[in-house]
């Protein structure tokens, strides 16, 4: 007796269910897990500093390296903050050169966020003029705290925004009653 042929609308049919139906059961996966998850949440850090970081010729004077660079990446996150590669196009004052990672307050946890409340994450991808130091118990730079210690560039604030910080590395001071640094 010859086998009966399944014929090809039923068969398509079927294949359509399964995928339909396997769809539905990752759809579902995901949903399952972002509702467990719960709702994302942002918390804030709240900074505070030694001195006055918006005045330019003291942060200028604290600072170890003032430099132009490309974000071009997350290196790793270490709470309470993220660390980013950065390729240095140009220095101002130190001599930070190539590629170099820089620590900066706040990151991701899930669907969690912590943010500084003064200085917005770096963005992958953004040119920001960076006042950094190196950091003492590790490799790489820390950012220095404030909105004057990263400023996004474009093409049209470059030159202006190169020029501010030019005059404040010529008339830098150390910050009054901050102790030495180590």
């Amino acid at each position: 007796m010859p086998k009966k042929l399944v014929p090809r609308w039923l068969l398509a049919r079927y294949v359509v269910a399964a995928i339909l139906l396997s769809v539905i059961a990752v759809a579902g996966t995901i949903l399952t897990q972002r509702l467990l998850e719960g709702p994302a949440e942002t918390f804030a850090i709240e900074p505070s500093y030694a001195f006055d970081v918006t005045h330019l010729p003291y942060l200028a004077g604290y600072a170890d390296n003032v430099s132009i660079a490309r974000v071009t990446g997350i290196a790793s996150v270490q709470p309470p903050q993220t660390v980013y590669t950065l390729d240095v196009q140009q220095s101002l004052k130190g001599s930070l050169s190539g590629q170099v990672t820089v620590r900066q307050d706040g990151y991701r946890s899930g669907n969690d966020v912590w943010v500084d409340t003064d200085q917005p994450q770096l963005a992958v991808g953004g040119t920001y003029l960076l006042v950094t130091n190196p950091v003492l118990d590790g490799d790489g730079h820390v950012l220095l705290g404030g909105s004057a210690a990263s400023v996004p560039l474009t093409d049209l604030t470059r030159t202006v925004v190169v020029s501010r910080y030019q005059r404040a590395i010529a008339d830098q001071e150390y910050p009054p009653r901050v102790p030495p640094k180590a």
